[in-house]
């Protein structure tokens, strides 16, 4: 397989690339004419475009003073390609109120990446999320179960449908009672955030409080935060300080280190999978954590909804008969 056509499943997690293929310690060795020995490289750098290249470098700066670096990671592929067609028409008509083939250029290179990259697989992904919670906000259950119905075309099949104990009328069309409330036990809820990211102290207390605030409203919580509880002892006074997050007697420590039950975090990370694809839905913490990322892809990947506050948890809940 070529090294570099971006399709070496070895080069990716989840659909992420984690090395430029071709450039790692495992590339073939190659000897020039004089005897110099080196990796052999499938790249040919030096022939890129030094003038073109530093025209984009300057639309690149001015899009970081505008709207922030890398903003562009948050705007899919299609988006990029409209804005490059567009600047390249206007080129074409003879238009000089901007640098067009420049911004064509950079947003031809931003779409390329995002497909690389696989940024754009996961902004699709969260879009569709995004659209199922606001069909869900705006319709309500009720009403998507009476516009599924209406398609279709028979009451018998419509009985085969509908849950045990509903009720079905015929009155010059359909319609019938809501289905009834699911088992009564509380949701699995995935807690998923930052844990050795960050401080670990405030990392930990803010799972803690989303625990609290998802029990409040009858969620069963998962909290893998408090894994870092697995090893290791407390502080000299016993208590549980900010500062200590260096303190090797801390408890926060022990996941730091991974070593307070003999687990890497690799391992850690294949057991909090394995929860997720036990959970009824997942909630995403802010932070920044591969590891939470991984666990909403993972999430995704299952069809397990993701809600990012308690507040979207709680009218989730409402609206699939949770509560």
């Amino acid at each position: 397989m070529h090294p570099v056509n971006g399709k070496n499943s070895s080069l990716t997690v989840n659909g992420i690339p984690t090395t430029v293929a071709g450039v790692g310690a495992d590339a073939p060795t190659t000897v020039n004419a004089h005897g110099g020995k080196q990796s052999a490289s499938p790249y040919r750098s030096d022939l890129l475009p030094p003038h073109a290249l530093l025209a984009v470098a300057a639309v690149l700066k001015h899009g970081a003073d505008k709207y922030g670096e890398n903003n562009w990671h948050a705007i899919p592929v299609a988006d990029n390609l409209n804005h490059a067609l567009t600047h390249l028409y206007a080129y074409a008509a003879g238009d000089g109120s901007d640098d067009h083939l420049e911004h064509a250029a950079t947003r031809i290179l931003f779409a390329l990446d995002q497909k690389r990259s696989g940024r754009e697989a996961k902004l699709q992904a969260k879009k569709v999320d995004q659209a199922w919670v606001k069909l869900n906000k705006e319709l309500g259950e009720q009403i998507a179960q009476d516009a599924y119905a209406g398609l279709l075309r028979d009451a018998e099949a419509i009985d085969k449908m509908m849950k045990p104990g509903s009720v079905l009328t015929m009155n010059g069309g359909v319609d019938f009672t809501p289905a009834p409330p699911k088992p009564k036990r509380r949701p699995r809820v995935y807690i998923a955030g930052p844990i050795s990211s960050g401080n670990l102290a405030d990392n930990v207390d803010q799972a803690t409080e989303a625990f609290q605030d998802l029990a409040a409203i009858g969620a069963a919580a998962w909290c893998p935060q408090w894994s870092v509880y697995s090893g290791g002892g407390r502080d000299g006074d016993g208590k549980v300080g900010r500062d200590g997050n260096r303190d090797a007697g801390h408890p926060y420590y022990a996941y730091a280190k991974a070593s307070g039950c003999g687990l890497s975090h690799r391992e850690w990370l294949e057991t909090d999978l394995a929860w997720v694809e036990v959970a009824d839905a997942v909630l995403r913490l802010p932070g920044e954590s591969k590891g939470a990322d991984m666990e909403v892809e993972h999430a995704w990947a299952h069809r397990i909804p993701v809600m990012y506050d308690v507040g979207e948890v709680d009218l989730w809940m409402k609206q699939n008969h949770w509560r």
